[in-house]
């Protein structure tokens, strides 16, 4: 069950077991792929982007992607729509002097730690392979992203 071959070094007969490989398979799970694409969306808009492109490209669609697809293209249009907003009152808070300027901070600073958050929160569900919303806005990102399916 081996073959014969001579040493290079000394150029004796020497005896060489012979291996047997296994055929090259995908050791990845369907769930596996599901996760890492749910988490790759929640890293950066672009990742969003591969992730949707990689999901529309599965064969068997998975319902933990989809749904954290749908999550994390909320919480990114969240903070779009709050930036879009909060940009333009900068100029209201410097209109009103340095106090609004501190509340038009402290306003900006927080919509910021709630999108921070729900991002967070979203990413430790793919992460542990869990369906749950985000608190407070999760169903409504479900509901208007609901074409991804």
């Amino acid at each position: 069950m081996g073959q014969q071959v001579n040493c290079p070094g000394c150029g004796q007969q020497m005896l060489v077991a012979q291996q047997k490989s296994a055929p090259m398979t995908s050791r990845a799970s369907p769930e596996g792929n599901a996760q890492l694409v749910a988490i790759i969306g929640y890293l950066t808009l672009v990742g969003l982007i591969i992730a949707y492109l990689l999901y529309r490209q599965q064969e068997r669609k998975h319902s933990l992607t989809s749904f954290h697809l749908r999550q994390a293209a909320g919480i990114y249009l969240f903070g779009l729509i709050l930036g879009m907003l909060f940009v333009p009152t900068a100029f209201m808070g410097s209109f009103f002097g340095s106090v609004g300027m501190q509340i038009w901070y402290l306003l900006a600073s927080a919509a910021g730690l709630v999108q921070f958050a729900a991002w967070v929160y979203g990413l430790v569900c793919a992460v542990l392979k869990i369906e749950d919303p985000v608190p407070v806005l999760g169903e409504l990102f479900q509901d208007v992203f609901a074409a991804v399916k």
